[in-house]
């Protein structure tokens, strides 16, 4: 039952990659990146090794010239010597004569639509004419045709795989850095393909960003159907970045999509060694087919009654946190001059799980702003109730407000995920917050799968979390989820490659010292790329980039802009810092 898909609504045509089938009614295929040179053939070997002993079904590897594809050609030899006979896919940019040398040795050919044909994006505004775009789609055609005809006729798959931030100049002047430009560019590619009658392939349309990433996907599949295309997806949240916080992103992201029925095989990218990814990617596919196995898929929703209010964040506690001597500072509050005070990481309000009496940290949390649910007691409150929908829980069933009323929705559903959208389409507008219980081993995959559609479809009011899990790890927990979903930020978001061959610095070890530094600044977002290929334009959510440029070098730029480079290695992390202060974004790190 692990990677069971037998009943989806969209149904794409399988296509073979080396023994690997996808699409169809196939099993759903986990696949990674190898991080070491292509050109160091033993390491690359040993990573593919223990990626394939690990359970990936796929690997791909970067081919940056004809000297990395003579030596995929060794890697793979090398391997089914050794048993291995695992599909291999080369990542191609920038340069096509490598795609077709490729094509000669491996299953599957990854290629980018906003760079196979055309240079790095200038993002500069350009008007143009119908004959012009009509020159430009004819070179296109001209440069990519040589790679659909040999796939064709040596059988190799193609992954035409687009990534926000990278389109090419011509489509972001036609449509923008957007879900709707991501779409229309991989369609280009498509239907030079479709002219050939060559349909071995597969699609992925990648973000950094959850949101952009769920509605390019789900545009798509829109656009598929209407043209009766059926070729199966590649799903990921591209730099999602490390730790918790990557693997929430690309649960809420992935995990929203594969609910609905869309995607035939998944990346879970993180800066860290590629072998953790494969134990993230097929727990996050065994417990979507779970929730698939409850209720037959429905088809993907989209906002029906979206909030106009601040998302609320909530956690519940017991008496014996409240009288805790790190109670305050658990719960994100600082004190000053003898007084606790809320701070950006204090959640916005609290649910007792027993009633009490009396309790002078009660009065501290109301004096200090923040909303308190208790259960209700006539002789010790006689407020107005909160109602609660869903299956009863066990303190839950009636709720009184010290300040506002919510509706609380149990997440927990017998039925599955879809019928906790149902409930809500049935409530409309009712103001609503999730109430989501889980056991300590459900971190942090459930919480993101669960609410990750409802909260990227801007459903409901806020969340509650209860979790047997220390204070301080759940509300970092809790923030993390919402500000994966972009509706509240409390420090700082990263987005950061997983690491290629391209990479020219350590990425993992750099990504956590600039962390460890800059990572308390609410609001702003700093991209930690290690090539030029991946930055700057997939970095373009973030508000600062630190970019390898060359070997001990690296640029700084805000947005899409290069202000500082060549920096030598050493010196880079102070003058992001520096840039920081220069741009007014940076504070001192707080005293909680």
């Amino acid at each position: 039952m692990e990677n069971s898909w037998e009943q989806r609504p969209w149904k794409a045509r399988s296509v073979q990659i080396g023994r690997v089938s996808i699409g169809g009614a196939h099993p759903i295929a986990v696949q990674s990146m190898t991080n070491t040179d292509t050109n160091d053939i033993p390491a690359s070997v040993d990573q593919v090794m223990r990626l394939v002993d690990a359970g990936a079904d796929l690997v791909r590897l970067t081919v940056q010239g004809k000297r990395e594809a003579f030596s995929l050609d060794k890697i793979k030899n090398i391997l089914i010597r050794k048993g291995y006979a695992v599909p291999l896919i080369a990542d191609i940019h920038f340069y096509p004569p490598a795609a077709l040398l490729a094509a000669e040795f491996v299953d599957k050919i990854r290629i980018n639509p906003g760079n196979f044909a055309d240079k790095r994006a200038s993002f500069k505004q350009e008007s143009y004419t119908i004959e012009k775009w009509a020159r430009e789609k004819k070179r296109l055609e001209e440069k990519f045709t040589p790679l659909v005809l040999l796939c064709k006729k040596r059988g190799v798959a193609l992954r035409i795989g687009a990534n926000h931030g990278s389109l090419s100049d011509r489509i972001l002047n036609a449509y923008g850095d957007t879900p709707k430009g991501m779409v229309e560019s991989v369609i280009e590619f498509a239907e030079i393909c479709r002219k050939h009658d060559y349909h071995q392939l597969v699609f992925s349309l990648k973000s950094s960003n959850p949101l952009v990433m769920m509605a390019a996907y789900r545009l798509f599949v829109s656009t598929m159907q209407e043209r009766r295309w059926a070729y199966p997806l590649h799903v990921g949240v591209t730099e999602a970045g490390a730790q918790r916080e990557g693997r929430i992103k690309s649960f809420l992201g992935i995990g929203a999509l594969l609910l609905e029925g869309i995607g035939d095989t998944v990346r879970i990218s993180l800066t860290e060694d590629p072998v953790r990814e494969i134990p993230a990617a097929k727990q996050l596919v065994r417990y979507c087919n779970a929730e698939r196995e409850k209720k037959e898929m429905l088809p993907f929703f989209g906002p029906f009654s979206p909030s106009k209010k601040p998302y609320l964040f909530v956690l519940t506690t017991e008496e014996k946190e409240l009288s805790s001597p790190t109670f305050f500072r658990d719960l994100g509050m600082k004190q000053e001059k003898g007084v606790w005070q809320k701070t950006v990481q204090t959640p916005d309000g609290i649910v007792l799980k027993e009633p009490l009496s009396a309790s002078s940290s009660l009065d501290v949390l109301l004096s200090a702003g923040l909303r308190v649910w208790v259960p209700s007691r006539k002789e010790t409150c006689n407020k107005k109730g909160s109602s609660f929908l869903g299956a009863p829980s066990s303190y839950l069933e009636e709720l009184s407000s010290y300040q506002e009323n919510y509706f609380f929705l149990d997440l927990y559903n017998p039925k599955g995920a879809h019928a906790r959208r149902e409930i809500l389409q049935t409530k409309g507008a009712v103001p609503c917050i999730f109430f989501a219980r889980y056991p300590a081993q459900a971190i942090p995959l459930e919480p993101s799968v669960d609410l990750g559609p409802l909260l990227a479809d801007r459903l409901g009011e806020g969340i509650c979390l209860d979790m047997p899990l220390p204070l301080q790890e759940r509300r970092e927990q809790g923030w993390a989820l919402l500000q994966a979903a972009r509706l509240r930020s409390v420090k700082t978001e990263f987005i950061s490659c997983p690491s290629c061959g391209r990479t020219l610095f350590d990425l993992e070890q750099v990504t956590e010292r600039i962390r460890a530094k800059t990572g308390h600044l609410p609001g702003v977002k700093i991209a930690v790329m290690g090539c030029i290929v991946n930055g700057p334009g997939e970095m373009a959510d973030a508000d600062f980039g630190y970019v390898g440029s060359r070997p001990g070098k690296i640029d700084l730029y805000i947005g899409k802009t290069r202000v500082k480079q060549n920096i030598p290695f050493a010196d880079a992390e102070r003058e992001l810092i520096t840039l920081l202060q220069e741009e007014g974004k940076w504070i001192d790190p707080p005293s909680i």
